[in-house]
């Protein structure tokens, strides 16, 4: 999907994802070895892109490499697109686009802001926290999620409220 497209997905993977941070921090953190960090969206990208999942010296240099080679690249919310275009979600769906269809048979821009608040934390632990096998965590996600989102002044307090309330999508899938 085009980052166009995902801008509305943005405030809740920014407030999931820790503060917002400049660009320059960010470049600077893609050397950091705490993934919880915003630089973390080139890292992620950049390990998804490299073909071995063996842990070296080597394999670590060229995974700092190209993540620096991203974040210069790229802008954040570009960085963000790719990320939730390749990130997993749980129950075999990689991408927002189909973990979009597969939980609320929609596509991602048509997505309310409870749909899109839940997706966004699933990312975090996606078999731990499936709306389908653990609703109570998958809301207590959406939750802390939209207090940030609300913190931040991404959304009102009536958006929050509003979005608490909002069920989770049906368990007719798995």
């Amino acid at each position: 999907m085009p980052t166009a497209a995902l801008t509305p997905f943005f405030p809740a993977l920014t407030a999931a994802e820790g503060p917002a941070e400049d660009e320059t921090s960010e470049l600077l953190q893609v050397f950091s070895t705490s993934p919880r960090r915003s630089g973390h969206y080139a890292s992620s990208i950049a390990r998804g892109m490299l073909c071995s999942d063996h842990k070296n010296l080597r394999r670590n240099f060229d995974e700092m490499l190209l993540s620096f080679a991203i974040a210069a690249s790229y802008s954040k919310q570009q960085r963000q697109a790719i990320y939730l275009n390749c990130a997993y979600f749980g129950d075999g769906q990689v991408g927002i686009a189909q973990a979009s269809h597969f939980y609320f048979d929609e596509p991602p821009d048509e997505l309310d802001l409870p749909a899109r608040t839940l997706l966004v934390g699933l990312v975090q632990s996606p078999n731990r926290l499936s709306p389908f096998r653990h609703p109570d965590r998958a809301l207590a996600r959406r939750s802390v999620i939209l207090e940030k989102m609300l913190a931040e002044h991404s959304i009102t307090l009536e958006e929050a409220t509003e979005a608490k309330a909002a069920s989770l999508p049906a368990a007719s899938q798995p």
